[in-house]
């Protein structure tokens, strides 16, 4: 397969809208930046980022990155990384993030203490070692909750949650 020049960003700014927009949609993409090149002025008078993807999703890409590159001025309006929308809220912060936060890191630090200090037992508590194990399962399930909680913008056009970048 042969790749395609999709677009070339100026600002690393829109380039990460680009990258966003095409990572959401599952599209294959390969970036490229000029501006870190040793040798300046290899890729002529106005370097930047170049995106490439392959030919059989170029048209896909381009319609969905449309709005983004033909903008002249940078957007400060909040955009949907996945339909790339501008009509999104703000979701207020919830305020049971940090305590879940802190509440996951011990239960996950407690059973791993406990599993080094009585390795050397030989008399270890078989509820013990269950219940150890249930709260190391339940840091990790406490860790995707707030992940999934800790957003703060929704779009209304396809209801994707995500933080703005």
């Amino acid at each position: 397969m042969s790749e395609m020049l999709l677009c070339k960003c100026q600002s690393s700014i829109k380039a990460h809208k680009v990258v966003s927009i095409l990572k959401n949609n599952n599209i294959v993409f390969r970036q490229h930046d000029e501006t870190n090149n040793p040798r300046t002025g290899a890729y002529g008078p106005t370097p930047g980022i170049a995106i490439y993807v392959f030919e059989k999703d170029y048209e896909k890409a381009l319609t969905l990155i449309e709005p983004i590159v033909n903008s002249s001025a940078e957007s400060t309006k909040t955009f949907c990384p996945k339909c790339g929308s501008e009509d999104t809220v703000r979701i207020e912060k919830n305020k049971f993030i940090t305590p879940l936060l802190i509440l996951s890191i011990v239960f996950f630090i407690a059973p791993v203490v406990y599993f080094y200090f009585t390795k050397d037992l030989e008399n270890k508590s078989i509820i013990l070692n269950i219940l150890a194990i249930v709260v190391f399962i339940s840091s990790i399930v406490i860790l995707f909750l707030c992940d999934y909680k800790n957003v703060n913008y929704k779009c209304n056009d396809c209801g994707k949650r995500f933080n703005r970048i």
